[in-house]
């Protein structure tokens, strides 16, 4: 008659770290933490607002922006600066850390600069560590003097917070160049894809520059 062979396995359990080792491990992270390896820079959350111009450029910006943990970009198109507000606001509750803000197209094509919300949204940016103010250019199918009462306003209101800069360098780079250069043709506001490119650049390196980001 044949044997009936028993086979034991064994399993090996791994031995677990000693508790000394644990503890100077969590001990290692938590001074990383502390020293900032694994913080977040709170200067790489920007928060973006503006009307169609801003929009239209919103692939460029995210390319451009890549630099930033988070970019919330709240613009849409055909709003006045007071019908931006609550979208602005929404913006706000995810702590931004740094802002670009170009809203006033819209106001300025339908006259009503003078009417605009221009304090409240002035006032909801100020908030924001650091924020810079994009002014619009002279130049497109508006009123030029509208344009200027607009940028006026935009100084004025911004001496009153240290933490929002004003900036003219998209402003001045669409009043400089060759018409339709950076906008487009048929409406000489909205940009052309090279205008977009600079409108992204020009936040992402004015904000660098402003606010050290």
């Amino acid at each position: 008659s044949g044997a009936l062979g028993l086979v034991r396995t064994t399993r090996s359990i791994p031995s677990l770290p000693p508790i000394s080792l644990v503890l100077a491990v969590a001990v290692l992270l938590g001074s990383l933490t502390g020293c900032g390896l694994f913080d977040r820079d709170p200067g790489e959350r920007v928060l973006i607002v503006g009307d169609s111009v801003t929009f239209m450029s919103s692939g460029p910006l995210k390319e451009d922006f890549s630099w930033a943990d988070e970019v919330d970009i709240k613009a849409v198109s055909g709003l006045r600066t007071d019908e931006l507000l609550p979208f602005a606001e929404e913006g706000m509750t995810h702590d931004p850390s740094s802002g670009v803000f170009m809203p006033g197209y819209n106001d300025v094509l339908q006259g009503r600069v003078a009417q605009a919300k221009l304090p409240e949204m002035m006032d909801l940016a100020a908030d924001i560590p650091c924020v810079v103010w994009l002014l619009i250019p002279d130049r497109g199918a508006y009123s030029k003097a509208q344009a200027g009462a607009w940028n006026d306003r935009v100084r004025e209101e911004a001496k009153q917070h240290d933490s929002i800069h004003v900036v003219d360098d998209w402003a001045n780079l669409v009043d400089n160049a060759p018409d339709y250069t950076l906008v487009k043709r048929q409406d000489a506001v909205h940009p052309n894809e090279k205008g977009q490119q600079a409108i992204a650049r020009v936040m992402s390196d004015s904000l660098k520059r402003e606010c050290d980001a």
